[in-house]
């Protein structure tokens, strides 16, 4: 459900490279294993296809999706931040390519079954429910048996008020996110509303707004996420709601809120769930303790800025008289990989391409992202200082490193 987004906000649907690495790297955080990410992939080109003609995939078409979704282990190979990733897996796992190899026949073995059900309607699908053994609790949620299903499901079934409520009631199912994807591809060839109106609709058509700008080109403002360094997040999920010093609310990373339907529900002892709108427009039943402690001061939930902030603090070399001055570097990948020691991390990445040959200096840069940066400050780090080492250890480098 989380890489629709990507697809959405592409600036080139034909092109899979525009959207297939931010899809892979949002993946990874929860998915890592190759089934996982195959099945996002595939949902990924699906939602394009859908995008750029106005139908799911048919069952002719999903060779080529199928085709395309074969690329993985390339997209790694050329993102600097998967290729840490990889590293890390393959330690673990074994060989990526074997393993990816196999998730890609156990898909096409699975895309069979899916293609050989001629009935339509809920009878259809609940034959692609069977066939493919949705309901044995090892196969539920499989990220390629959940992409294949929404696909089918939407042969089955075109109108998606329908489609949606058959997926939502094949009960011992992934129901929520069978419907959802197989929402996203009928929603893009559809002008039909919602048969109701659903629970934030204004927050969904706004975001379909700024994605669209996004695709276009622009910058539109975004959520003001916390700076992860800086940042302390609540000891439990019952602690995230608290009360700010005006008695007002405030969901912790996420910002204020108002307090719906009056009384709190669902209460035993000292906790209790409630309705809560954020100031963006997202409704929460969120569980808190009846008595709410004070948040902190606002400013320790925004995201600032500044590249000129103790620059002071970049590693020198002991012959420096003066700070080193980082030159412009490129732009993050969509995501942001936050501070470190009080640094954009681009900025410490830019320093040490300068000084890639004093290992002194490596070793200290490396120690002080360690000891100050955030867990993804430390990995585009050290992507960034495999990345160079392996520029130097190519023909042409500067020297031969052990």
């Amino acid at each position: 459900m989380r890489i629709q987004p990507h697809v959405w906000a592409s600036r080139s649907l034909a092109d899979p490279q525009s959207y297939l690495p931010t899809v892979v790297r949002n993946s990874v955080c929860t998915h890592s294993h190759p089934n996982g990410l195959l099945g996002a992939v595939l949902h990924a080109l699906c939602v394009a296809h859908a995008m750029r003609s106005g139908s799911p995939p048919s069952p002719d078409e999903l060779q080529s999706i199928t085709e395309a979704s074969e690329c993985l282990p390339d997209i790694i190979a050329n993102d600097p931040e998967l290729g840490f990733w990889r590293v890390a897996f393959e330690q673990e796992a074994g060989d990526l390519n074997g393993a990816w190899a196999e998730a890609v026949d156990a898909m096409r073995q699975a895309m069979k079954l899916t293609q050989t059900c001629k009935m339509l309607g809920e009878d259809g699908y609940a034959a692609i429910v069977d066939s493919l053994n949705l309901r044995d609790p090892a196969r539920r949620g499989s990220g390629v048996l959940t992409a294949l299903a929404a696909l089918a499901l939407t042969w089955c079934e075109p109108r998606p008020a329908e489609a949606l409520r058959i997926a939502a009631n094949a009960l011992g199912t992934d129901t929520d996110t069978i419907a959802t994807m197989a929402g996203a591809m009928l929603g893009a060839g559809t002008e039909i509303a919602p048969p109701v109106e659903v629970l934030d609709a204004d927050l969904f058509r706004a975001e379909a707004r700024r994605l669209a700008r996004v695709a276009v080109g622009e910058s539109p403002p975004s959520h003001p996420y916390p700076d992860l360094l800086h940042w302390t997040p609540p000891r439990t999920r019952a602690d995230a709601l608290m009360r700010t010093n005006d008695g007002k609310l405030e969901v912790l990373g996420l910002g204020p809120g108002n307090r719906l339907d009056g009384e709190a529900v669902l209460g035993r002892g000292d906790f209790c769930w409630q309705w809560v709108r954020l100031e963006f427009g997202q409704t929460l039943l969120i569980k808190s303790r009846r008595r709410l402690a004070e948040a902190p001061a606002r400013p320790a939930l925004e995201v600032r800025r500044d590249p000129d902030r103790l620059r002071a603090d970049v590693p020198q070399t002991r012959q420096a008289k003066t700070p080193v001055s980082s030159p412009a570097t490129p732009d993050l990948p969509p995501g942001g990989m936050g501070s470190a020691g009080g640094h954009d991390i681009r900025e410490v990445v830019a320093f040490m391409e300068k000084h890639i040959d004093d290992d002194r200096l490596v070793g200290k840069t490396f120690r002080r992202v360690v000891s100050k940066g955030t867990t993804a400050d430390i990995a585009a780090f050290a992507a960034a200082l495999v990345r160079m080492l392996g520029k130097d250890a190519e023909p042409g480098g500067t020297e031969e490193r052990i």
